[in-house]
């Protein structure tokens, strides 16, 4: 630790202001890990016997004060939801809804919201927003939406009833029963120990009024873990980490000033900012930096600290050997772990055979997903992994995408025993909720039983980790499901096990006080360190660009006094500035790399350290620096390859018979193993377990939405005023397709809201489009969602091509193809210059459009004009319109042989039987399929050592 740092000068305070005292004094932090260094700070001190003063949490003492326990929210969720089934239908959204109105009431307590006029205010708020201006009554969504709102004082009254009856509550709820008592009533709580709330930099108003009635009666006092230069007014301005002291101080007249550091304006730091390429570039990053710093300070002042908790298992593999033993103060969420993924892979398997047209027979695809899970694999032996993945290939070849179980079994049991009994314990048959969780531990605990078998088992702490906790949450979901009949679990399934899995995390044993520490960036609050490594700073991570969402709008937060995402961030702005400004020495990485949207930006707090902090302070020196990998990123390398045996080549026959799609040809090019798995074996992606809209239904949904829209403007010149009234229409239209694609899915809230303005947008992007061009040309739409097909003739069979092009129409002279994205369109994409480019993975959207202009042209031999192929981003306005280039198009009969020698050649050699279905030989291009896992390449992290 630092020298002169908080917590030692809070020490040789207490033992100078209170000497002899001690045993009647509490000492309260904003959570528990700095009382752990404040014990060490006072045994340093003390040579002799004396009594600690009492150290405690917020919550804690808050709720020793109000003699209540502290409730979880998970019970919380579960009586809410408990109150709801007794009294109304089962409705499958409200689990989400409970464990958020638990959020939601937990937070009007801490800001002693009066519920009563909230509640009302939103329930008129929502009628409003509902009502029909024709006079027309409210459909059944509306209304069921407007009864949950009105609903709120109902849920609130009885969660509180609850808390009360069982003497355990939120902390908000505890908070607010201190803040309203009167202050000898206050005091008596306290039983006559005097309290310093140390290292705070802001309270909820709750917690503000029990903290200020202590200070204003003597009974209290605060030290504060605060810097003038975020606190003070400088020539920037006031800076947001200061917000929340700064409205404190103006409350009131006894907010002590003292321990307000200048560190941060006046003391030398050399601060490193580090881009690298990704996730896995800023933990090599780290390694070799630290590998550099072995031996040359000591390790118990360097911090590891993490603003993405994604970013442990790689920071962990990236520690050197030599620095020494580490201790890792954060617990890994354990939706992190491959158990977890483990465990929605058990339930998406039954979800999916449940659903199925063979409900009998186990799809091989999930199968396979689960039974070469990276977990499994590190608890069985090297014998049984060569049998695991001999017996997946051996499924694949045979070219079925179901199988039934007894045909599993005996195959499983060709291959290798213990592969047969992890079979067995999958097909084994469950009638009940409570029989197929029971079948879940007993091959978790499998697992278990296969690691203690093998040698060096004593190694393997984090994989049998995971897999206990596994157990514990299936036993905990055993327990509720008998606790709460009325819930009806197992009408929840992957939502309710996500719900149940938020709430545990993998805790890793370490030395707390000794040697490099790992953490979060909220463990590093009121804690001091020589050397700092913060990864993960970049905009949307540090601070965070979105908020929780809220059930109540963003205008109703802020005229209530609720916290919004500006209060959010200054939060996260207060513990940057407070983690740097004890350090010498500060390492900043962040992700340099760009993201999906074709960029990646570092946090404006570092922008704030270079052109703000940076002029303020001349004796803070900052190096910008790049690292790069020298290597390819770790994954599980395995070769697959498949056979064209009779029954797979009968398979590929009737699919050549059937069509070939543009989508298909890119996808055989791009990785023949992929296209064997979904065009020959018809096998779909693994499902998410995330709700929510996916991307693929969003285009589903607006490309419906467009051709409903321009469906009565087909086949006519397009004017000005109509383009404006199809755009009047837009949202109703849009609604519609909503229903009709996801059925029962509420739009006017959340996330799901967002969406929906999204899709919006994206379709006012075309309109707008549309409505520029007819304003200075003669628009003509021909054809929308055109099916087209021809025929090709290969050395082994003919071939059918189809496509369905979603517009084809005539600007002035000019006929136009045009494909529609809703997601990145760059311009390179659709440039092909040479006959080769064609086969480029990179270029599928213009190979798209080449084979959609050769279909229009063999549908139409006496065309006299070459058409010409258009992307459209819908999703971004400023792209729009993508003309592609393409070899010999201005030449229609010379195009024509070309896509047709093309698509000649790819045909054949799928249809070719000598010719293999193998992966393809670039790694990267795996990293977002969602087969890899079956292909034993997806990116790997060790999570077993």
């Amino acid at each position: 630790m630092n020298d002169n740092n908080f917590i030692q000068q809070l020490a040789d305070w207490v033992l100078n202001a209170f000497e002899g005292r001690t045993d009647r004094l509490n000492i309260v932090f904003p959570n528990k890990r700095a009382g752990l260094f404040l014990r060490q700070e006072f045994s340093h001190r003390v040579g002799k016997a004396f009594w600690l003063p009492q150290i405690f949490s917020i919550e804690e003492i808050f709720a020793r004060w109000a003699d209540m326990q502290q409730a979880d929210s998970l019970t919380l969720t579960l009586d809410l939801m408990n109150f709801e089934s007794k009294n109304s239908e089962p409705n499958h959204n409200f689990l989400s809804y409970a464990a958020q109105l638990v959020r939601e009431f937990d937070e009007l307590d801490h800001h002693l919201v009066d519920p009563e006029k909230l509640f009302n205010y939103l329930s008129e708020a929502k009628a409003l927003e509902l009502w029909h201006p024709d006079g027309s009554e409210l459909t059944q969504y509306e209304q069921n939406y407007l009864k949950f709102y009105r609903s709120f004082p109902r849920y609130y009254g009885f969660l509180q009833e609850q808390m009360h009856r069982n003497q355990a509550a939120s902390s908000g709820t505890i908070a607010r029963l201190l803040a309203g008592l009167k202050p000898h009533d206050l005091i008596a709580r306290t039983a006559e120990q005097f309290t310093i709330f140390a290292g705070f930099n802001a309270f909820s108003p709750a917690e503000e009024k029990v903290v200020l009635t202590l200070v204003e009666n003597q009974c209290a006092t605060l030290r504060w873990d605060l810097d003038s230069y975020y606190i003070l007014e400088n020539r920037f301005g006031f800076h947001e980490a200061g917000n929340s002291f700064r409205k404190l101080k103006a409350k009131s007249r006894l907010i002590p000033k003292e321990w307000m550091s200048d560190k941060l304006l006046s003391s030398a730091k050399d601060i490193y900012l580090i881009g690298s390429a990704g996730q896995i570039g800023q933990a090599k990053a780290l390694g070799q930096i630290l590998s550099r710093q072995s031996g040359h300070n000591s390790q118990s002042s360097t911090a590891v600290v993490l603003a993405d908790e994604n970013l442990l298992y790689p920071v962990l593999n990236s520690i050197p050997d030599e620095f020494g033993p580490f201790n890792v103060t954060m617990g890994l969420p354990f939706i992190s772990t491959q158990a977890y993924g483990l465990l929605m892979s058990l339930l998406a398997l039954e979800n999916r055979m449940s659903r199925s047209h063979h409900p009998e027979s186990i799809p091989i695809n999930q199968l396979l997903e689960i039974i070469q899970n990276d977990l499994v694999f590190a608890s069985v032996s090297l014998d049984t992994q060569a049998a695991i993945l001999n017996f997946g290939n051996r499924l694949l070849a045979e070219g079925n995408p179901f199988i039934r179980p007894e045909k599993l079994l005996q195959t499983a049991a060709e291959s290798y025993p213990v592969l047969s009994q992890l079979i067995g314990l999958l097909t084994g048959e469950a009638l009940t909720y409570s029989e197929r969780i029971h079948q879940y531990i007993r091959f978790f605990r499998f697992l278990e039983d296969q690691i203690l078998q093998q040698p060096g088992a004593g190694a393997m702490v984090m994989a049998t980790n995971q897999i206990i906790i596994a157990q514990r949450l299936l036993n905990q979901m055993l327990k509720i499901a008998e606790h709460y009949p009325e819930v009806q679990i197992s009408l929840w399934g992957e939502a309710f096990l996500r719900q149940i899995a938020s709430n545990y995390s993998m805790d890793f044993i370490g030395e707390p006080l000794e040697g490099l520490q790992l953490m979060g960036l909220l463990e590093s609050r009121n804690l001091s360190f020589e050397t700092v490594h913060l990864l993960s700073a970049n905009e949307g991570i540090l601070p965070r660009n979105t908020h929780q969402h809220s059930l109540i709008p963003f205008d109703i937060r802020k005229t209530f006094g609720l916290p919004t995402r500006n209060d959010s961030q200054s939060v996260f702005a207060f513990h940057f500035f407070h983690l740097i400004q004890n350090a010498s020495t500060v390492y900043i990485y962040y992700n340099a790399e760009a993201d999906a949207f074709g960029k990646s930006e570092m946090s404006r707090f570092l922008l704030q350290l270079q052109h703000e902090l940076g002029a303020l302070n001349p004796r803070i020196t900052i190096h910008q620096q790049t690292f790069s990998l020298k290597a390819g990123q770790q994954v599980r390398q395995r070769n697959l390859t498949i056979q064209k045996n009779h029954h797979i080549l009968e398979k590929i026959r009737k699919k050549m018979t059937d069509g070939l799609s543009p989508t298909s040809v890119s996808r055989y090019l791009t990785c023949p193993i992929k296209f064997y798995f979904t065009d020959i074996l018809g096998l779909k992606e693994p499902e998410t377990a995330e709700t929510g809209i996916t991307f693929r239904q969003i285009g589903i949904i607006v490309h419906r939405t467009i051709e409903q829209l321009y469906k009565p403007f087909v086949n006519q010149p397009n004017s000005v005023e109509n383009i404006r009234s199809i755009m009047r229409q837009v949202e109703s239209e849009l609604r519609q397709s909503f229903c009709m694609e996801l059925p029962g899915m509420e739009l006017d809230e959340g996330m799901n809201r967002i969406q929906f303005l999204v899709a919006q947008r994206f379709i006012n992007n075309l309109l707008n489009n549309d409505l520029e061009t007819t304003q200075n040309n003669e628009l003509t739409i021909l054809f929308q969602e055109k099916e087209l097909d021809s025929t090709i003739m290969t050395p082994f069979q003919q071939v059918k091509i189809k496509g369905t092009l979603d517009r084809i129409d005539r600007v002035d002279n000019q006929l136009r193809i045009i494909d529609y994205k809703t997601g990145k369109a760059e311009l390179k994409e659709i440039t092909i210059t040479n006959e080769d480019e064609f086969s480029d993975p990179h270029k599928a959207k213009g190979l798209q459009l080449a084979i959609y202009i050769w279909l229009w042209l063999k549908n139409n031999p006496h065309s006299t004009c070459l058409p010409q192929g258009y992307l459209f981003s819908l999703a971004k306005s400023s792209v729009g319109l993508l003309k592609a280039i393409l070899p010999n198009q201005s030449q229609n009969e010379a195009f024509s042989v070309v896509i047709e020698n093309f698509l000649t050649e790819t045909a054949g050699s799928i249809l070719d039987p000598e010719a293999y279905f193998s992966q393809t030989s670039n790694i990267n291009l795996c990293s977002n399929c969602s087969f890899a896992g079956i292909c034993g390449r997806e990116k790997k992290n060790k999570q077993w050592a």
